[in-house]
């Protein structure tokens, strides 16, 4: 950031990170002074509001499944200030994949722009797609508004991906009009790198750091378990119009994925005035 005025003024950086995530750093380097952020247990929040108006930061709830940290700092004219802020993850796998989230939401353009997401799996790397920029609020909706469909496989333009048996790199650094025509407001959305790992060792792999260890184990070839799956549709005066249209249409998708003889399915109302009579 850098203060163009004549004068000092306040900016804020905001950075919205996964809510199982852990934040192990954060410094700022004004002008040149480097002040350390120090990391302390999560605080329950209370009534009491915050008066100051220095250098502050706040971490509050974001989207679903996010929460923003968000720093203010007062900048003197014609300095500059960067932030640094480092978090870790556990990456769960789901539908037979890991998926890393970045947010890129610098909330204008920008004209140096660059997303680096690096993967190394010692397993080997199997699966790897970059799909368009999602909403996080909507995980699988495409950023900027556009409906789904069998594009959402293609990278966002400028997309690099770079990638051997064990490493991959995947670049976004979008030029100033391409950010414009997915967002004139800099809010982009997330960049999401999704993959699995090779698993063609039956005992799994083991992963050692600083005296601890994690082993990740998928079994494969198991049979798949009977599903019963009981759709609750609720069909009050709320409901009515549009939230009703995309409920029904968002439960009709699932019914191909229940392919198996011992799957079963049904369907059961709920309305509100009934609940109350």
């Amino acid at each position: 950031m850098l203060n163009r005025a004549s004068e000092d003024q306040e900016f804020e950086f905001q950075m919205q990170i996964p809510a199982a995530a852990f934040i192990t750093n954060f410094t700022m380097l004004i002008g040149d002074k480097v002040y350390q952020g120090e990391i302390t247990a999560r605080e329950k929040k209370t009534g009491d509001k915050g008066t100051a108006k220095r250098n502050k930061t706040t971490e509050d709830n974001g989207e679903k499944g996010t929460e923003t940290f968000r720093a203010s700092v007062v900048l003197p004219s014609k300095d500059k200030a960067a932030f640094l802020l480092s978090y870790e993850e556990l990456l769960q796998r789901r539908l037979g994949k890991y998926e890393h989230a970045v947010s890129v939401r610098p909330q204008q353009l920008v004209g140096r722009l660059t997303v680096e997401v690096d993967v190394l799996e010692p397993s080997g790397i199997s699966a790897l797609e970059v799909p368009r920029l999602q909403n996080s609020g909507h995980r699988g909706a495409a950023a900027g508004g556009g409906a789904r469909g069998d594009d959402d496989l293609e990278p966002p333009p400028s997309t690099v991906i770079n990638q051997n048996e064990t490493f991959a790199k995947i670049t976004f650094k979008p030029s100033v009009v391409q950010q414009a025509k997915i967002a004139q407001n800099g809010i982009l959305g997330d960049f999401i790198v999704r993959y699995d790992v090779n698993r063609d060792q039956s005992i799994g792999d083991i992963q050692v750091l600083d005296g601890y260890f994690v082993h990740y184990f998928a079994p494969k070839d198991l049979p798949p378990l009977p599903k019963n799956v009981v759709f609750v549709l609720d069909s009050s005066a709320s409901m009515v119009g549009t939230k009703l249209r995309q409920v029904s249409e968002r439960r009709l998708p699932v019914f191909p994925s229940l392919a198996f003889a011992q799957d079963s399915d049904a369907l059961c109302e709920w309305n509100s005035a009934d609940a109350k009579s």
